[in-house]
């Protein structure tokens, strides 16, 4: 790891539970969490690759990226939102968001949508 990628989330409360996964050739230091990979880049930077200061990357269980999934945002509280979501299985989808159908275009309400899939989520949380 780059020693000055520090300086890149000394502003930032890291969850202990984050691996630090930053690679020395990576382009910016990253965490990985609840198969996610956070890519966090210098705050008020203006040369990055990314257009917010976040982006949060899907894993599988391999821990190998999901293109198809990913947040972009420069708000830190969203990006532990997202990554501490409780997830479940639904008619063989993963449902990250409760709120929205499997694809994501819809809001739903997930006591009357996912039944029993959601409500076992509740009952059983970590």
């Amino acid at each position: 790891m780059r020693n000055e990628w520090k300086n890149y989330y000394k502003d930032l409360d890291i969850p202990k539970t984050w691996e630090n996964v930053s690679y020395n050739n990576d382009e910016l230091p990253s965490f990985m969490y609840n198969n996610f990979q956070v890519w966090i880049d210098k705050p008020n930077s203006n040369k990055s690759q990314f257009p917010n200061r976040f982006c949060v990357m899907k894993l599988d269980d391999d821990n190998q990226t999901i293109d198809d999934w990913f947040l972009e945002s420069d708000d830190f509280d969203e990006v532990l939102k997202t990554v501490n979501q409780k997830k479940f299985e639904f008619n063989g989808c993963e449902i990250f968001d409760p709120t929205k159908s499997e694809c994501g275009r819809f809001e739903v309400d997930p006591k009357e949508y996912y039944g029993q899939a959601y409500l076992n989520t509740l009952i059983n949380k970590e």
